[in-house]
């Protein structure tokens, strides 16, 4: 199971001057609050992966060697629960796409692994509808 991540408004960069330079590009991903927990734990790693306008999948986002594939490195938050979150460094693949459009522009595509169980609960909201 994937996800696509795309930047539509990318090249919107280009109108904030002459030159621009993307020096860093980092995805944070929060999961929900109240959506894990010791019996419902998240995932220790997620997979990105580039793909084309077609969704076919092309190439793992590796680190800025290269050679170590990303795997979204978790950061849990057990105390306050507010700042858990996957985080990727983007930077190259922001770099490769700022200026293409078309069949040229690439997404993202973040794969959640098959051996993992996906759990959402309902939200608050939804909690209230049902009493």
């Amino acid at each position: 199971m994937y996800i696509n991540l795309e930047f539509p408004h990318l090249n919107n960069l280009n109108q904030k001057g002459r030159l621009v330079s993307i020096e860093s590009a980092v995805l944070k991903l929060y999961p929900i609050k109240g959506t894990y927990n010791g019996k419902y734990p998240l995932p220790k790693s997620l997979t990105l992966y580039t793909a084309d306008q077609n969704n076919s999948t092309q190439s793992v986002i590796t680190d800025l060697s290269g050679n170590s594939v990303q795997t979204g490195n978790l950061v849990e938050d057990n105390v306050y629960y507010e700042d858990t979150h996957y985080s990727f460094d983007i930077t190259s693949f922001i770099q490769n796409n700022l200026g293409t459009a078309g069949q040229s522009r690439e997404k993202l595509q973040l794969f959640l692994s098959d051996n993992c169980l996906l759990y959402t609960s309902p939200s608050p909201r939804d909690r209230q509808k049902s009493r």
